[in-house]
């Protein structure tokens, strides 16, 4: 248990004096009005003095409190990274070192990094472990959380910088999904269906960037077969999906098949082979390695669009064109 409460971010640091918040506050107050994030700067101190005019309970000053800390730290943890291609790994952290998903998870986790991919997990036990060891420690990423039981960090990741520990799932959940050019599903428990359902959901109301999101399960290992067939014959069957909301997701059975998605490798595609499609001559926006899954994204979301100029549609241009 002392390390699962371990975390860099609750090390006690002193409080600035009143002077110096003085100071700084009128450093910002002093920035230039086209200063973008002074701006946004002001709108959050102006939203942490309005929660003390509401005079709400200190338990809903606890969980803003703990939030804010929460994610700046986080983004702190990943902003030296910003630049590395990262995906995001869920599984049990239950499943048993000689179970084939375990060794899956390991080769998959050592073959994706060397397409230039860095490791995110939870960082505990089973799936978890076995991404962090097939990764190596320099390329993992540790997004723990404060449980009772399963949640110590692994031996690969304990006490490494790259280990960031949350109290909160929403908090943890953002950061799995706003760090991450691609999502893996192992088989796990409600933990894993979680996750895995706010990222279909993500995807489906385009609140997500375009990503791709593989489900992988061992040779002889029917976990995704059976939960495919739910989707299909239960949220399909019901109307309660589009029959392109199956396309959202893969199911892999082996690492080579995960493997063969382009968009792990979208890098290596010329960005010229898609900039030359625009008739209206538009630059898109998007960093290269998303272009491929942004535009696979497209033909999934609007199979039945017109020819002409996806800039026609003002959320697509305004997402990705440059007029």
């Amino acid at each position: 248990m002392d390390n699962t409460m371990k975390t860099s971010q609750t090390r006690a640091r002193p409080l600035p004096s009143n002077e110096e918040l003085l100071n700084q506050i009128r450093l910002l107050l002093d920035s230039p009005e086209d200063d973008l994030q002074a701006a946004i700067m002001k709108e959050l101190l102006v939203g942490t003095l309005r929660l003390h005019d509401s005079h709400l309970d200190i338990l809903d000053l606890k969980i803003v409190n703990r939030a804010v800390k929460e994610l700046r730290h986080a983004f702190r943890v990943f902003h030296d990274y910003r630049d590395r291609r990262k995906i995001s790994i869920f599984g049990s952290a239950r499943t048993a070192s000689d179970d084939p998903n375990y060794q899956m998870a390991f080769q998959f986790s050592r073959q994706i990094v060397e397409e230039g991919f860095m490791v995110i997990t939870g960082g505990a036990d089973g799936i978890m472990r076995a991404c962090q060891e097939g990764a190596g420690r320099e390329n993992s990423f540790g997004v723990n959380i404060m449980l009772p039981f399963e949640q110590g960090p692994n031996a690969t990741i304990a006490d490494d910088p790259k280990l960031v520990t949350f109290k909160y799932f929403f908090t943890r959940k953002l950061i799995f999904q706003k760090e991450a050019n691609a999502i893996a599903l192992f088989p796990g428990g409600f933990g894993t269906h979680d996750e895995g359902f706010e990222i279909l959901t993500l995807a489906q109301t385009g609140k997500s960037d375009p990503q791709p999101i593989v489900c992988l399960q061992a040779p002889g290992c029917d976990y995704w077969d059976d939960w495919y067939a739910f989707v299909t014959r239960q949220l399909l069957a019901r109307q309660l999906i589009n029959p392109e909301d199956l396309s959202l997701f893969k199911i892999a059975t082996s690492v080579d098949d995960a493997m063969r998605l382009e968009a792990f490798t979208a890098d290596s595609i010329p960005f010229d082979m898609w900039a030359g499609s625009w008739p209206c001559g538009c630059k898109p926006t998007y960093p290269q390695n998303r272009w491929l899954a942004f535009m696979k994204r497209l033909a999934i979301c609007y199979p039945r669009a017109p020819s002409n100029c996806w800039c026609a549609k003002p959320y697509i241009r305004a997402q990705i064109c440059s007029k």
